[in-house]
Protein backbone atom coordinates (compact mmCIF):
# COMPACT_ATOMS: atom_id res chain seq x y z
CA UNK A 1 0.00 0.00 0.00
CA UNK A 2 1.79 3.01 -1.10
CA UNK A 3 0.21 6.67 0.09
CA UNK A 4 1.51 10.24 -0.53
CA UNK A 5 0.57 13.15 2.39
CA UNK A 6 0.85 16.44 2.85
CA UNK A 7 0.85 18.52 6.29
CA UNK A 8 -2.10 19.48 6.47
CA UNK A 9 -3.27 21.16 9.83
CA UNK A 10 -7.56 20.52 9.41
CA UNK A 11 -6.87 16.56 8.78
CA UNK A 12 -4.22 16.68 11.57
CA UNK A 13 -1.65 14.97 8.52
CA UNK A 14 2.04 15.28 9.50
CA UNK A 15 5.14 13.10 8.94
CA UNK A 16 5.07 12.29 12.57
CA UNK A 17 1.17 11.11 11.83
CA UNK A 18 2.25 8.78 8.87
CA UNK A 19 5.30 7.20 11.02
CA UNK A 20 2.66 6.85 13.80
CA UNK A 21 0.42 5.04 11.59
CA UNK A 22 2.83 3.09 9.09
CA UNK A 23 4.33 2.42 12.70
CA UNK A 24 1.15 1.09 14.49
CA UNK A 25 0.10 -0.74 10.42
CA UNK A 26 3.28 -3.21 10.84
CA UNK A 27 4.20 -3.11 14.72
CA UNK A 28 7.85 -2.95 13.96
CA UNK A 29 10.73 -4.44 16.04
CA UNK A 30 13.41 -3.14 14.06
CA UNK A 31 13.94 0.32 12.16
CA UNK A 32 16.69 2.15 10.31
CA UNK A 33 15.79 6.47 10.37
CA UNK A 34 18.00 8.20 8.16
CA UNK A 35 17.91 12.28 8.71
CA UNK A 36 19.95 15.28 7.60
CA UNK A 37 19.79 17.17 10.62
CA UNK A 38 18.07 16.49 14.03
CA UNK A 39 17.06 19.13 16.77
CA UNK A 40 15.82 18.64 20.26
CA UNK A 41 13.09 20.05 19.49
CA UNK A 42 12.75 17.21 16.99
CA UNK A 43 13.67 14.48 19.00
CA UNK A 44 11.48 15.75 22.03
CA UNK A 45 8.16 15.74 19.68
CA UNK A 46 9.17 12.26 18.34
CA UNK A 47 9.91 10.85 21.95
CA UNK A 48 5.80 12.43 22.87
CA UNK A 49 4.31 10.25 20.72
CA UNK A 50 6.19 6.95 20.35
CA UNK A 51 6.51 6.55 24.21
CA UNK A 52 9.36 4.38 25.96
CA UNK A 53 7.77 1.40 24.78
CA UNK A 54 9.05 2.48 21.06
CA UNK A 55 13.02 2.64 22.70
CA UNK A 56 12.35 -1.07 25.02
CA UNK A 57 10.84 -2.78 21.82
CA UNK A 58 12.28 -1.46 19.05
CA UNK A 59 15.83 -1.98 17.79
CA UNK A 60 16.97 1.28 16.01
CA UNK A 61 19.42 2.87 13.90
CA UNK A 62 19.98 6.64 13.14
CA UNK A 63 22.42 7.98 10.38
CA UNK A 64 22.66 11.54 10.63
CA UNK A 65 24.26 14.25 9.03
CA UNK A 66 26.30 17.19 10.71
CA UNK A 67 26.81 18.95 7.54
CA UNK A 68 27.05 22.97 8.29
CA UNK A 69 26.74 22.06 12.11
CA UNK A 70 23.13 22.21 11.58
CA UNK A 71 22.23 18.56 13.84
CA UNK A 72 21.89 19.70 17.84
CA UNK A 73 24.81 17.55 19.37
CA UNK A 74 22.13 17.42 22.32
CA UNK A 75 19.62 15.72 20.13
CA UNK A 76 22.39 12.44 19.11
CA UNK A 77 23.25 12.53 22.36
CA UNK A 78 19.46 11.82 23.93
CA UNK A 79 18.81 9.76 20.74
CA UNK A 80 22.34 7.58 21.42
CA UNK A 81 21.27 7.30 25.30
CA UNK A 82 17.78 5.28 24.72
CA UNK A 83 17.61 1.99 24.91
CA UNK A 84 18.47 0.03 21.53
CA UNK A 85 19.91 2.38 19.78
CA UNK A 86 22.45 2.96 18.08
CA UNK A 87 24.09 6.44 16.01
CA UNK A 88 25.93 6.81 13.60
CA UNK A 89 27.04 10.31 10.86
CA UNK A 90 27.62 10.08 7.28
CA UNK A 91 31.11 11.20 6.48
CA UNK A 92 31.49 12.26 10.01
CA UNK A 93 35.60 12.40 10.44
CA UNK A 94 35.91 14.22 7.24
CA UNK A 95 32.93 16.73 8.22
CA UNK A 96 34.44 16.93 11.70
CA UNK A 97 37.92 18.43 10.46
CA UNK A 98 36.15 20.72 7.99
CA UNK A 99 36.07 24.98 8.79
CA UNK A 100 32.45 25.14 9.35
CA UNK A 101 31.71 21.30 9.13
CA UNK A 102 31.49 21.89 5.03
CA UNK A 103 30.78 18.35 3.73
CA UNK A 104 32.25 16.96 0.75
CA UNK A 105 28.89 15.74 -0.28
CA UNK A 106 25.40 17.07 1.24
CA UNK A 107 23.52 14.85 3.25
CA UNK A 108 20.00 15.45 3.06
CA UNK A 109 17.53 12.32 3.31
CA UNK A 110 14.58 12.07 5.36
CA UNK A 111 13.72 8.22 5.60
CA UNK A 112 12.17 6.24 8.12
CA UNK A 113 12.25 2.26 7.15
CA UNK A 114 10.57 -0.13 9.33
CA UNK A 115 10.27 -3.78 9.88
CA UNK A 116 8.48 -6.90 11.62
CA UNK A 117 11.11 -9.73 11.41
CA UNK A 118 8.72 -11.91 12.84
CA UNK A 119 5.92 -11.59 10.04
CA UNK A 120 8.57 -10.06 6.83
CA UNK A 121 6.64 -6.74 6.74
CA UNK A 122 8.48 -3.70 6.11
CA UNK A 123 7.37 0.16 5.66
CA UNK A 124 9.06 3.45 4.80
CA UNK A 125 8.08 7.00 4.53
CA UNK A 126 9.84 9.38 2.79
CA UNK A 127 9.25 13.05 2.99
CA UNK A 128 10.95 16.63 2.83
CA UNK A 129 10.61 17.13 6.83
CA UNK A 130 13.90 16.83 8.92
CA UNK A 131 14.04 14.97 12.10
CA UNK A 132 12.77 18.60 13.49
CA UNK A 133 9.40 19.82 15.35
CA UNK A 134 9.26 21.96 12.23
CA UNK A 135 9.50 19.22 10.20
CA UNK A 136 7.93 16.63 11.78
CA UNK A 137 4.58 18.87 12.65
CA UNK A 138 4.62 22.48 11.99
CA UNK A 139 6.46 23.25 8.58
CA UNK A 140 4.41 22.83 5.34
CA UNK A 141 6.30 19.24 4.39
CA UNK A 142 5.14 15.95 1.73
CA UNK A 143 6.11 12.54 1.09
CA UNK A 144 4.89 9.18 0.62
CA UNK A 145 4.33 6.37 2.86
CA UNK A 146 4.44 2.43 1.47
CA UNK A 147 3.87 -0.31 3.44
CA UNK A 148 5.12 -3.33 1.45
CA UNK A 149 2.01 -6.18 1.24
CA UNK A 150 4.04 -8.31 -1.08
CA UNK A 151 7.61 -9.57 -1.77
CA UNK A 152 7.49 -7.75 -5.12
CA UNK A 153 6.30 -4.40 -3.00
CA UNK A 154 9.36 -5.02 -1.13
CA UNK A 155 11.29 -5.29 -4.17
CA UNK A 156 10.05 -1.94 -5.73
CA UNK A 157 9.59 0.26 -3.59
CA UNK A 158 11.44 -0.25 -0.59
CA UNK A 159 14.88 -2.34 -1.14
CA UNK A 160 16.21 0.30 -3.37
CA UNK A 161 16.48 2.79 -0.57
CA UNK A 162 16.72 0.68 1.77
CA UNK A 163 20.37 -0.61 0.38
CA UNK A 164 21.42 2.67 -0.45
CA UNK A 165 21.40 3.50 2.98
CA UNK A 166 22.48 0.23 4.43
CA UNK A 167 26.09 1.26 2.36
CA UNK A 168 25.95 4.47 3.60
CA UNK A 169 25.37 2.78 7.03
CA UNK A 170 28.61 0.40 7.05
CA UNK A 171 31.21 3.48 6.31
CA UNK A 172 29.50 6.23 8.55
CA UNK A 173 31.25 7.13 11.87
CA UNK A 174 29.97 6.20 14.78
CA UNK A 175 28.89 8.77 17.05
CA UNK A 176 31.50 7.96 19.44
CA UNK A 177 33.99 9.04 17.20
CA UNK A 178 33.08 12.20 16.98
CA UNK A 179 30.70 12.98 20.16
CA UNK A 180 33.77 14.48 21.98
CA UNK A 181 34.88 17.28 19.43
CA UNK A 182 30.91 18.09 17.55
Amino acid sequence: MMSGFAHNSSSGTTTLSEIMRVRRAISPDNSFWCFAYATQSGFREFELSVGNEFWNETKSRWLFGIDYGRTDPRALREIAGRANTEVRIYDGRFVMDRAGFVPRRDFHPKISMMENTAIGSQAIVLGSGNFSYNGLRRSIEAGSATIAATKVDLNEHIEPVRSVFEELWKDASPLDDIAKNY
